[in-house]
């Protein structure tokens, strides 16, 4: 009995012997039989079969595969019911075969013969895959995602909110949507590495708009309201006057926003419909496209302190205007001279600019926290400038003899208070500026037959 096992047990022996001799020898003869410039059987490059081909001739074959999808081929993105497209050529999409296939020579011809020959018969036994090297344009394919987004964005509309007939009208938002780009691109991405015809699914984001009807419905109230007058005869101005205040007419300040006049109004041009004014320069009187401009923001700074908003930035003129009291007049002029302000009230204001016949209507809306205080507006202290005097001997005039050549005017500086009241009792009393209007020279000349003459 222990005889025969001991025959059994060495039968078997020599059995797995001559099976791993085989096998030894099968693996030597894969390896023998698969030249240096041969890919190894079973090898994939790309999803395409290169096994056992030379390394031109499955250059060949890979480029006869691929080439033709790198002309034609393109990413489908799918938004809702529409296909978007974007072609592989406008990306750039490039695949290197060579460097696939010198990548395969070179792990299959790593290490000794033994090594080489084992990784031949396992790529025969079970199939190695490879990706093809594919590469395309960043910056081109971002540009390819901005151009999907102009078809797919849609942006929000704001709530709005407009005197109608002397009543506010609220008209609710309307939320947008906008291409997430980031998601998009890698999923493009993807697709043009793989080379994969499958459709990608764009991904959408709510566009929220900034101002929303829930915020607007805290404006309820009048918190101001300033009227000044002008000449309608004069065509040109009140053409200019209509133009600014139409600008600003609507204009809504969220909490902590700033206004400015300059950037709201925009640059006053022909081309916009302004015209020739008359306009303050340096003291004179001089004509210059969108003469009268200047009526809207004083007219506009009032209101805005009457409505006890914070100004920020402001400049008086450089004589007493006609239409508002001195010290509460606020010169512009585009790119070097503003009338800014913020909204401080802590909700949404709007402001509103009317022509109504010879009338400048402005009007600040918002909530008021304390329908018991009152705003006022207080100059004090004015004092008048003469004008300095200059004399400048003339020899062409008879001595003793005067000729008036610039009359000159007076200056004048002022003070303005804004107070704050709750029935007669004063609870603030806010310095607001102190501006001087500097008086115009009076030239004068002397006759003098010597032609000595004194300046003053």
């Amino acid at each position: 009995m222990v005889a025969r096992c001991r025959d059994w047990l060495a039968a078997w022996a020599m059995l797995v012997l001559i099976c791993s001799a085989a096998v030894a020898a099968g693996i030597l003869a894969c390896g023998a039989a698969t030249p240096r410039q041969s890919i190894s059987p079973g090898v994939r490059i790309g999803g395409i079969d290169v096994g056992g081909l030379s390394l031109s001739r499955a250059q060949a074959l890979l480029e006869e595969k691929t080439l033709p999808d790198l002309t034609r081929g393109e990413v489908i993105v799918r938004c809702g019911d529409r296909n978007l497209i974007i072609p592989y050529r406008n990306v750039d999409l490039a695949v290197d075969c060579r460097q696939a296939l010198q990548a395969a020579l070179v792990e299959g011809g790593k290490g000794g013969i033994a090594q080489r020959s084992l990784h031949s018969f396992t790529s025969r036994l079970r199939g190695r895959s490879y990706p093809l090297p594919v590469t395309f344009n960043e910056d081109k394919l971002k540009k390819e995602i901005e151009r999907l987004a102009a078809q797919i964005d849609r942006a929000p509309v704001e709530a709005r909110l407009s005197l109608v007939d002397d009543r506010l009208v609220l008209t609710p938002e309307q939320e947008g949507c906008r291409l997430d780009r980031e998601d998009l691109r890698q999923k493009v991405a993807g697709r043009l590495t793989s080379l994969s015809a499958e459709p990608v699914e764009a991904g959408i984001q709510p566009w929220k708009p900034a101002l929303t009807a829930r915020e607007l419905a805290a404006v309820k109230d009048e918190l101001a309201v300033y009227a000044t007058t002008f000449n309608p005869a004069d065509r040109n101005r009140t053409q200019n006057l209509m133009l600014a205040a139409r600008e600003i007419d609507g204009i809504i300040l969220k909490p902590g926003e700033e206004f400015s006049f300059n950037q709201t109004v925009g640059e006053r041009l022909t081309e916009k419909g302004y015209r020739e004014a008359p306009v303050f320069v340096s003291g004179r009187v001089a004509t210059d496209i969108g003469g009268g401009v200047c009526q809207v923001s004083s007219t506009l700074y009032n209101a805005v302190l009457l409505a006890g908003l914070t100004v920020t930035e402001r400049k008086n003129h450089s004589r007493p205007v006609g239409y508002v009291p001195p010290g509460l007049d606020a010169t512009v002029s585009y790119g070097s001279i503003d009338l800014k302000f913020k909204n401080t009230t802590g909700k949404p204001i709007l402001i509103t600019g009317r022509i109504q016949e010879n009338r400048l209507l402005i009007r600040i809306f918002g909530r008021n926290e304390k329908p018991g205080r009152t705003v006022t507006l207080m100059t004090t202290g004015a004092q008048t400038l003469e004008p300095p005097v200059v004399t400048l001997p003339d020899p062409n005039l008879p001595r003793g003899v005067t000729k008036i050549v610039e009359p000159g005017y007076r200056g004048m500086q002022v003070t303005v208070y804004r107070l704050f009241k709750e029935g007669e009792k004063i609870i603030k009393k806010e310095l607001i500026s102190t501006d001087t209007y500097a008086p115009g020279t009076r030239i004068i000349r002397v006759g003098a037959a010597d032609g000595i003459g004194t300046g003053k």
